[in-house]
């Protein structure tokens, strides 16, 4: 089962660590090559938390493609390559 959570700004909402603390791994979706938001959440989680973390990198036009997650979800990690949405 997926459960998503959008973060819209920073500093975060105290909802992100309990989203964090409730789950056993959390996918970051990164849309930009610097993985800007993964570094800022392990700023901002107790260091038991960050372990959790799983930062992907996808800024193709499927950034929100549910095949993409579906095959991450299967495969227990990130993908390489595009999400062939529609094959």
């Amino acid at each position: 089962m997926w459960i998503t959570f959008a973060i819209r700004a920073y500093p975060f909402a105290h909802e992100i660590h309990d989203f964090v603390a409730s789950h056993d791994r959390v996918y970051v979706v990164e849309q930009d090559r610097d993985a800007q938001l993964a570094s800022l959440l392990k700023l901002d989680l107790p260091a038991d938390q960050v372990v959790k973390l799983r930062s992907i990198l996808h800024y193709n036009d499927c950034a929100g493609c549910p095949d993409y997650y579906r095959r991450i979800r299967d495969q227990g990690g990130p993908l390489n390559g595009n999400c062939n949405a529609g094959t």
